[in-house]
């Protein structure tokens, strides 16, 4: 792979202090131009380091290289970026400023999360079921970071407007920005291009929770070893963001499984004491079986054949204050079904109940009747 120089931006002669219609001599740095190779505009020992990463099959991973130009004697950080389908890199030289920040300038390693220890272990030090305190931490730990005036945490919700849940600063007023994505989780579906592949195998699908905004009152230039710090601790925040997220989901699900199951004993309760007085008056002595008097959540009974009278006279007496209903009977028989549709509790020892009442006549002549009613 040749690493001859195809193009450069507008300001990176004056950042190298080259002048273009110079000739290069034997005592001078070459000049940047079209054709001219990369690593001769460094020192020997920046342009070994810069020779391994771009030879490299993951250059992404290497970022940064601590590169010191050799014309000038500036020292710049490296970042090495591959263009996809193309086969050519693009390398982003960024000043190393040590006079504002000191302790990224002495540090130049691959291994951002070294900057960002302190903080991720404080995110992570956050106890589980409260959010707000999550987020609070995240935003004052990457204004320490970068010493911003103002850190914002932004969330997008589901119709995607966006809302600012927590920040830190030091005043309003804003000019240079630094903005990094918080990517979750999506329901824990998968995405559609992994589809052909085993389950272990595939990823869930991402989806962009919200951002992590960086804004200073005027212009400011924060190195890549820092930029990387904090990705990394957006990264760890969206685990936790993740993690919220279930457990939100886990006590809805806990509390719509408690209401459930206090409806369901109460209607249940209420509902079999109807089905004993019912059944008690229904159990007559007969050969031939008729109706069939039942629950969702109760076994059937199969009773006796009664005549139109008996079975209104039975409504009547047993389920007065329960329903209020006219059933069509036919002879041949068929079956009553007796049906908790919904429970809600509308005081310390009121409740309400809506009962449904199904009739199906075994004869092709005779339709089925549904009607519900309240009962308190």
């Amino acid at each position: 792979m040749s690493l001859n120089v195809i193009a450069f931006s507008e300001n990176a002669p004056e950042m190298f202090k080259t002048i273009s219609h110079a000739e290069p001599s034997i005592y001078e740095s070459p000049m940047l131009s079209i054709g001219t190779n990369a690593l001769s505009l460094f020192m020997e020992y920046s342009a070994t380091s810069l020779h391994k990463v771009l030879r490299s099959a993951d250059v992404s991973s290497l970022n940064p290289v601590l590169a010191e130009c050799k014309s000038s004697g500036k020292l710049f950080y490296a970042i090495a970026h591959q263009v996809t389908g193309t086969g050519c890199l693009v390398v982003d030289f960024g000043p190393v400023k040590p006079s504002e920040f000191p302790t990224a300038a002495a540090w130049a390693s691959p291994q951002s999360y070294m900057l960002a220890a302190l903080a991720v272990s404080k995110i992570q030090s956050v106890p589980g079921g409260s959010m707000e305190v999550l987020c609070n931490t995240l935003v004052q730990e990457i204004f320490d970071l970068v010493g911003y005036d103002r850190v914002m945490a932004y969330k997008f919700h589901e119709d995607y407007h966006g809302e600012i849940i927590a920040e830190y600063m030091k005043n309003m007023k804003s000019v240079a920005s630094l903005v990094m994505a918080v990517v979750i989780n999506e329901n824990g579906e998968y995405s559609d291009a992994k589809h052909e592949q085993p389950t272990e195998w595939r990823h869930p699908r991402k989806k962009l929770w919200g951002l992590i905004v960086c804004q200073h009152m005027s212009p400011r230039h924060v190195p890549f070893s820092l930029r990387h710090a904090c990705e990394f601790i957006a990264q760890v925040f969206a685990v936790h963001i993740n993690k919220e997220l279930e457990l939100e989901k886990q006590m809805r699900h806990k509390s719509m499984i408690k209401r459930s199951s206090m409806n369901f004993e109460m209607g249940e309760l209420v509902l079999q004491d109807v089905l004993e007085a019912a059944i008690s008056e229904v159990r007559v002595a007969c050969q031939r079986k008729g109706i069939t008097v039942s629950t969702d959540h109760a076994e059937k009974f199969r009773m006796q054949r009664l005549n139109n009278t008996n079975l209104m006279q039975l409504l009547q007496n047993v389920l007065f204050d329960f329903l209020f209903a006219s059933v069509k009977f036919c002879p041949i028989g068929g079956s009553i079904v007796i049906s908790c549709k919904q429970t809600m509790k509308i005081g310390e020892n009121i409740n309400t109940m809506d009962l449904e009442l199904r009739y199906t006549s075994r004869a092709l002549y005779c339709t089925h009747t549904t009607f519900s009613d309240m009962k308190q």
